[in-house]
C-alpha cells in the first residue's frame, strides 16, 4: 500500500522485489518467507543482523544492525539472496 516502505522507496527509483508463496521444484518445495534481514548496497556494504527494519523494532526493541564494508563479503551476500530468490514465487 503507499505506506510501506516498499512502495515508499520504489517511488524514489529504488528497486524493489516482493517473493511471496511456495514453488516446486520436483518434489522439493521452497517457502517464499526469507527471514534473514540483510541488504547490500552498491556492491561492498553489508547492512545485516537481527534489526526488524519497522518502526516498533526502531523504537521499543533491543536490536543489532552491522554495516560492513567489505566487497567479498558483499558478494557472498549477492549470491545468498539471488539463490533464496531464485526458489520463490515472484510477485
Amino acid at each position: 500500500n503507499e505506506y510501506s516502505k516498499g512502495f515508499y522507496l520504489s517511488k524514489r527509483g529504488i528497486a524493489v522485489r516482493y517473493a511471496r508463496g511456495l514453488r516446486r521444484q520436483g518434489k522439493k518445495i521452497s517457502y517464499g518467507l526469507m527471514h534473514d534481514k540483510f541488504a547490500v548496497i552498491d556492491g561492498h556494504l553489508v547492512v545485516t543482523g537481527s534489526y526488524n527494519w519497522t518502526v516498533s523494532a526502531e523504537r521499543w526493541n533491543y536490536e543489532n544492525l552491522l554495516v560492513i564494508d567489505s566487497v567479498s563479503l558483499a558478494s557472498r551476500y549477492e549470491q545468498e539472496f539471488n539463490k533464496i530468490w531464485s526458489r520463490t514465487f515472484i510477485k
